[in-house]
């Protein structure tokens, strides 16, 4: 018979992906606000950096809000909540109830972010679609996606995953690395920009441009040049 986890086992394991997913998404941000002539230096890094963030922050959610049997996510784990609300050391049980039906709004508001992620899951960033390989614009345009959605789709699980340990067992806080901000355009400032031109080479090789505003799409988590917020959700490297 298999283990059972216990509910502060659960909410420990959300909390990670949800500060795991949330880092990937801030280190793809912080990357996408560093200066072009930085990031003109290794073009193929640094455009695999941000796609790479970019989409493990997109399969955190998913792995939050999974549907699959026999896996753990959050609106499982409110279930759960309401089960041992009784065990709860911080207050009644109206007081639990209220707190658990608040979470489930804050799910039932982030459905079409879920959705949309789920999709590219599904058709893209953990299989091989043939409908998406023959026809990648569609799920682009069937599972749109902005930077701010992915940015409340943490935030607003951040407050669930949080505010459940308060009533639990009294644990507050708030999720965060030692050092975790070194992912600020600080850290990827050009410390002389001229230093830099004697490297510059025609991009033309790794098929990227990589201009003022106008970043490296990727396999399957990509910016739209100048508006830096549409995800693209499939293979193909457009041409700027």
């Amino acid at each position: 018979m298999s283990p059972t986890p216990t509910l502060k086992q659960i909410l420990d394991a959300l909390k990670k992906q949800v500060l795991v997913g949330r880092t990937y998404l801030d280190t793809a941000r912080g990357l996408l606000n560093a200066d072009p002539l930085l990031l003109q230096t290794a073009p193929t890094f640094f455009g695999m950096a941000i796609d790479g963030s970019l989409e493990l922050a997109q399969m955190a959610v998913e792995r939050l809000y999974d549907t699959t049997r026999n896996t753990m996510s959050v609106p499982k784990m409110l279930k759960r909540a309401e089960q041992e609300g009784g065990t709860f050391q911080r207050g009644n049980g109206q007081e639990v109830r209220k707190a658990i039906a608040e979470c489930q709004k804050i799910v039932v508001g982030l459905e079409p972010v879920i959705a949309s992620i789920g999709a590219r899951r599904n058709g893209w960033l953990a299989h091989l679609d043939p409908n998406t390989i023959a026809d990648p614009n569609a799920l682009a345009a069937r599972a749109n996606l902005t930077l701010p959605d992915l940015d409340r789709g943490f935030k607003d699980t951040e407050e669930i995953v949080l505010r459940m340990p308060s009533l639990c067992d009294g644990t507050i806080g708030e999720l965060k690395y030692i050092g975790g901000d070194d992912y600020e355009p600080t850290g990827y400032a050009a410390p002389n920009a001229h230093s830099f031109k004697s490297t510059r080479t025609s991009l033309s090789r790794s098929g990227m441009a990589l201009t003022k505003g106008l970043l490296p799409s990727g396999l399957g988590a990509a910016v739209v040049p100048h508006a830096k917020t549409l995800l693209a959700s499939c293979p193909p490297r457009p041409s700027w």
